[in-house]
């Protein structure tokens, strides 16, 4: 027995190195337990740890803090070796218990109060699920419930949310603050906008209602004209008003406020063809095709401030004498087609013949008297009459181009929008799509020429470098040329409401000259009624 007694007492004295009283460990001193796992190193009172110490474990976990009567309690540390969780906080019978803060693995934060180990009470946890994104918990019951407030933080863009959270969802009443300023404030499920709830769009859109899987559950998908009449025909320089609704997939009225809408026009898309003087410039086109269910068309002026420049019956009198002369040059050409084949002259006889005469054809009368002297005019005669007599006239042009303002956007008032006077704006200078014709067009002309040339006389002129028909001068264009224009009416909703926008509505416009008598003049020796 002695044996034994000096064995025990000897493996005591190993296994405790430090301070002791009345041969009980007392002070400061390290003590390994029986089962190695476990290594204390710290203070000691009558044989039990009291005070400040350090239990370490043999795997990495370490507890260092205070100890009361042998049991972890007080403010301490934790380190979990398997775990990889910090805690610092209060204990209680060696478990967390009251208020602590815990570093997780991930990076997530809990800092508030503590159950037995469990966070329970009222606490906070940034959970870093991305690496810019944060969430932070408000836990105001216990978490066996797994049902809690919280705050929700996303440094990527700024949104933020505080409400119900439940199964690491947003469920229940809760408001979310977008970084935009858009803010839903009401029911969510999932996630989702579900239930009543109220929305400030960052648009200025304003919706309150019924919402299901995060949509209203009435909500605007297309544009709709209200008394469409398409094509609408016009005339030149006359007005017109549209009126739209905002309407859904049953074609009901959606009563939206603030949405933008836009209303522009367009004109046909004309692709320059390969060699064409205008192909290598396509590049440079700003405007680029706008797809519609007609065709594709580049933007043209629209507007709804033109000055009122002319009374109408001083357009009804620029439209008689327009075409008037239009008429009298279609006769002059009759007469260079009735006589082509008889005789031509040179450039340099028609420029001599023309300074001889000297007589203008700024006028009808004049020029149908300047037709009458030459006897036997060519296709030479007519392109110098086209391109070199205006030439007084080049001054007028200089001062012609004018830009209207475009139409302003409208937001919309319990689902509808109305312009008022809408008018198509004069062409703007070298617009494309006109170039573009008149180009094909004085090129089918040369082709139709040069077929034609294989009847004339060996010595005619090389008809391929005139045109062979009397051409109109542009002056100032007041008016929109006659032709076929498409209405577009979009949403322009920035940011787009609820990431959508509207389907566009379009109409067909045809504009036309107004309806004149056209007076042709009598010449003589033409028994023809003009």
């Amino acid at each position: 027995m002695a044996d034994d007694s000096n064995k025990i007492e000897q493996e005591r004295r190993e296994a405790y190195i430090g301070e002791k009283q009345n041969h009980l460990r007392d002070g400061y001193g390290t003590y390994i337990y029986k089962n190695s796992f476990f290594r204390y190193e710290g203070q000691w009172l009558k044989g039990i740890k009291h005070g400040h110490g350090k239990l370490v474990m043999k795997d990495g976990t370490y507890y260092e803090g205070q100890f009361v009567k042998g049991e972890i309690n007080g403010n301490g540390y934790k380190y979990s070796a398997h775990a990889q969780t910090k805690y610092t906080g209060q204990f209680l019978y060696g478990e967390m218990h009251g208020d602590g803060s815990m570093i997780y693995k991930n990076g997530s934060v809990y800092d508030g109060q503590w159950y037995r180990n469990k966070r329970h009470g009222f606490g906070t946890l940034n959970t870093r699920r991305t690496d810019e994104v944060v969430v932070q918990f408000i836990f105001a019951d216990s978490e066996e419930a797994n049902s809690y407030d919280y705050t929700y933080h996303n440094l990527s863009n700024g949104d933020r949310y505080e409400g119900q959270w439940v199964m690491d969802k947003r469920q229940g009443h809760g408001e979310l603050m977008c970084s935009d300023g858009t803010s839903y404030n009401g029911q969510f499920m999932n996630n989702f906008f579900h239930g009543e709830g109220m929305m400030r769009h960052a648009s200025g859109i304003y919706y309150s209602g019924l919402w299901i899987n995060g949509y209203p559950a009435v909500m605007a998908t297309k544009i709709v004209l209200i008394g469409d009449q398409s094509p609408l025909v016009l005339s030149q320089g006359q007005p017109f008003s549209i009126k739209v609704e905002c309407r859904n997939d049953e074609d009901e009225l959606v009563p939206d406020s603030a949405r933008e809408l836009q209303v522009i026009a367009g004109f046909k898309y004309w692709e320059p063809k390969e060699g064409s003087a205008l192909f290598d410039m396509i590049e440079d086109v700003e405007n680029k095709p706008i797809p519609t269910p007609f065709y594709s068309v580049v933007p043209y002026p629209l507007t709804d401030q033109l000055p009122e420049t002319k009374t109408t019956d001083d357009h009804k009198s620029e439209t008689r004498m327009t075409s008037t002369r239009r008429t009298l040059e279609e006769d002059d050409e009759d007469d260079v087609r009735a006589s082509i084949d008889e005789a031509f002259l040179d450039p340099p006889q028609i420029t001599s013949l023309i300074k001889e005469s000297k007589l203008s054809i700024e006028t009808a009368d004049d020029r149908s008297s300047f037709m009458s002297a030459v006897k036997q005019p060519s296709v030479a005669l007519l392109t110098y009459l086209q391109e070199e007599l205006p030439a007084d006239q080049e001054g007028e042009a200089d001062d012609v181009t004018q830009l209207f303002p475009p139409v302003a956007t409208k937001p919309t008032t319990n689902g509808i929008c109305e312009w008022l006077n809408l008018q198509l704006a004069p062409p703007p200078p070298m617009y494309r799509p006109f170039v573009i014709m008149e180009e094909e067009t004085k090129t089918a002309t040369r082709k139709s020429l040069l077929k034609e040339r294989k009847s004339l006389p060996r010595n005619s002129i090389e008809l391929s470098k005139y045109p062979s028909k009397i051409e109109k001068v542009r002056k100032e264009e007041k008016f929109a040329r006659p032709g076929e224009y498409i209405l577009i009416v979009q949403d322009v909703t920035n940011p787009p409401f609820m990431g959508r926008r509207l389907e566009p509505a379009y109409l067909v416009i045809q504009l036309t000259e107004p309806q004149e008598t056209i007076i042709k003049k009598k010449r003589k020796g033409d028994k023809r009624s003009k």
